[in-house]
């Protein structure tokens, strides 16, 4: 038998390239379609293929006739909700439009039996919502672009679900965290406390530091997406911890860990940023048979490990 092609959008990037080594020590055959605008070359192993492509501006229907993936994990993104306060048209090129094409490409150059996972927000979508954990049964209420545009491109996978009979799946994680996450970017708080702590940098908070995150590990994150996109359920599905955590909580666990001495500049909140947010896992518990594995406490000594290994 021969064996399965997976195609990963943005394969250089923090959760693209868990994802591919997963697939790839899975056995399947991985190419990362990535520009490298934010992803780096040395997420990918050795034994992946790397096509480098804009998949704003790039022949997308060419890479897909060429690789003929049986799946594809589409986890390109413009991810930071501050960015796309700023820059609403790009986050919307970026996160929106991309995911058409891709969609495109499928329903025209594809056989018809492949399946395609989709990466949304579970940290964003919900807006501030008094039900607290959040489920999917909620109307989301996105309130930055960023949010706006996951949620546009939910309705348009499921557009094409329905009318070109896509086997489609799409996850709402909770904010991610692990090795290799950027801490150079806007987006991925534990990342960029980190790596300012382990050089003795400032620390900037936005707003009180009373804003409250679930925090999901990477493992976990990716686990959940490999369930999720063998069953193509026709809804979203949320992968979280149901437990919330504060950015304050966050500083001070990190801090001791990190044995960082300094106190933290705290700032104006920023537009779009949701007070609370915690995520409700019974769908993913019951329907993918998935639950987290690593503890928040856990997670961080690891991340914080791999940063000092590679700082």
């Amino acid at each position: 038998m021969s064996k399965k092609t997976a195609l990963v959008t943005g394969g250089a990037g923090f959760v693209g390239s868990h994802i591919a080594d997963y697939l790839k020590n899975e056995g399947w055959n991985v190419v990362v379609a990535d520009n490298l605008s934010t992803g780096k070359e040395s997420n990918i192993s050795d034994d992946i293929d790397l096509e480098l492509i804009d998949l704003t501006t790039g022949d997308i229907n060419k890479l897909t006739k060429l690789i003929k993936p049986n799946s594809i994990f589409h986890t390109a993104a413009q991810v930071s909700v501050s960015k796309s306060t700023k820059l609403a048209s790009f986050d919307a090129e970026q996160n929106i439009v991309v995911t058409i094409k891709i969609l495109e490409a499928l329903s025209t150059v594809g056989k018809g039996n492949e399946s395609f996972l989709f990466i949304s927000t579970g940290g964003a979508i919900y807006g501030n919502t008094k039900t607290i954990p959040a489920n999917e049964s909620l109307i989301p209420k996105p309130e930055s672009p960023y949010a706006i545009s996951k949620f546009s491109s939910e309705n348009y996978i499921k557009y094409f679900r329905k009318n070109h009979k896509i086997k489609t799946s799409i996850v709402r994680p909770a904010n991610i965290y692990g090795p290799r996450q950027d801490p150079n970017g806007e987006a991925g708080v534990i990342a960029i406390f980190i790596n300012s702590m382990l050089n003795n940098k400032n620390i900037n908070i936005f707003g009180d530091g009373e804003n409250i995150r679930d925090y999901i590990y990477i493992t976990d994150l990716v686990k959940g997406c490999i369930l999720a996109s063998e069953l193509y359920l026709p809804y979203p599905i949320n992968l979280g911890t149901e437990k919330g955590t504060s950015v304050l909580e966050i500083f001070n666990t990190l801090s001791k860990y990190c044995k960082y001495k300094l106190n933290p500049v705290f700032l104006d909140k920023r537009p779009g940023d949701i007070d609370k947010i915690i995520l409700d896992i019974n769908k993913a518990k019951n329907l993918l048979k998935w639950s987290p594995d690593i503890i928040l406490e856990d997670g961080l000594k690891r991340t914080i490990d791999w940063f000092v290994k590679n700082n």
